[in-house]
């Protein structure tokens, strides 16, 4: 089993059980941080860790949610802060 895969699974029983998200909010989630670990695959060379990453990886990952709901940015950054939090 890959670690982003153990990672995952690991933050989403943590977000269940820990922090009292619903099954649907931590799957959100997990899909908000695999859309940044897109963008960061994307974008940065040689790709980042986690551990690298910083405040304008983030900023030009939210840039490129310019068309997103207010909704949805909130959710982002939501989900990238207790990502990082974890």
């Amino acid at each position: 089993m890959s670690s982003q895969i153990q990672l995952e699974q690991t933050f989403t029983q943590w977000l269940t059980t820990e922090r009292g998200r619903a099954p649907r909010t931590a799957l959100e989630y997990i899909a908000d941080m695999r859309q940044f670990r897109a963008h960061l695959d994307a974008t940065t060379m040689p790709a980042l860790e986690w551990t690298d990453v910083k405040a304008r990886d983030i900023r030009g990952f939210l840039v490129t949610l310019k068309n997103a709901s207010p909704h949805r940015v909130g959710r982002v950054v939501s989900s990238l802060r207790t990502w990082f939090t974890y």
